[in-house]
């Protein structure tokens, strides 16, 4: 019954997840409905095996970081340093997400630090159930009222024209990407300390730089005279 649950919930993580990385920067879901399907799956088998079967739960995040950027990139044909930028800044919002749940519950006694080191228990499960139920919600409103940024083209993207990466509008999100690292390989030593004051701080600098890059390179485009290629009318 474990397995069950542990592997249906975070079928609902990842698509949560995944839903605030598309939807933080305007890009359709339903349009790969199938493919997020197979990969949510994937990703949630995946986590039990890693955190569950062979006991290394330290490596789960950084190897999502990096499936969750492949997938992007070839499942949904976005250029690499995009998709890597967009896993960033999606996932450091979900983190920040679970921090500020997970403080509310302790604040009210229902939680106690232990529950960040953890891999299973219903106490896990409700911070996981309220921060996926949490994510959606943020994430419809995100499509609801049109709202993230859009300076990323509409998906598939050209891989055969050559990429300037330290151009003005790059270098902010190669930046970005060299922090989001960064800051996995500390949310592990914060993670293996148990310190969730840290992880929540950490994770509010992290996001709100990255969505200092992510206005600047904003700005940036909509300054130019020409838009960028890719249908403007990004679907849901």
């Amino acid at each position: 019954m474990d397995i069950v649950l542990y592997i249906g919930l975070g079928i609902l993580d990842a698509l949560a997840m995944l839903l605030l990385i598309m939807k933080l920067f305007k890009l359709p879901i339903w349009t790969y409905r199938y493919k997020i399907g197979g990969f949510v799956l994937f990703i949630a088998v995946f986590s039990y095996i890693i955190r569950i079967v062979l006991e290394v739960p330290q490596i789960d995040l950084p190897l999502q970081y990096i499936l969750f950027a492949l997938f992007l990139r070839l499942a949904v044909k976005i250029k690499l340093h995009l998709a890597a930028f967009m896993c960033g800044a999606g996932i450091t919002a979900y983190a920040v997400l679970q921090m500020v749940l997970y403080f509310i519950f302790q604040y009210t006694g229902i939680m106690s630090v232990t529950v960040v080191q953890q891999s299973m228990g219903w106490l896990v499960y409700l911070l996981q159930a309220t921060s996926i139920l949490s994510a959606y919600l943020i994430s419809y409103g995100l499509y609801r009222f049109n709202l993230g940024f859009s300076f990323i083209p509409s998906p598939p993207h050209d891989f055969y024209s050559k990429e300037d990466y330290l151009s003005d509008h790059n270098y902010v999100l190669v930046i970005g990407n060299v922090i989001s690292v960064i800051t996995i390989c500390l949310t592990l030593v914060l993670l293996y300390r148990a310190n969730p004051l840290g992880l929540l701080v950490l994770a509010i600098m992290n996001y709100a730089m990255l969505y200092y890059f992510s206005k600047r390179r904003e700005d940036h485009d909509s300054r130019k005279p020409v838009e960028m290629p890719g249908n403007p009318n990004k679907g849901g």
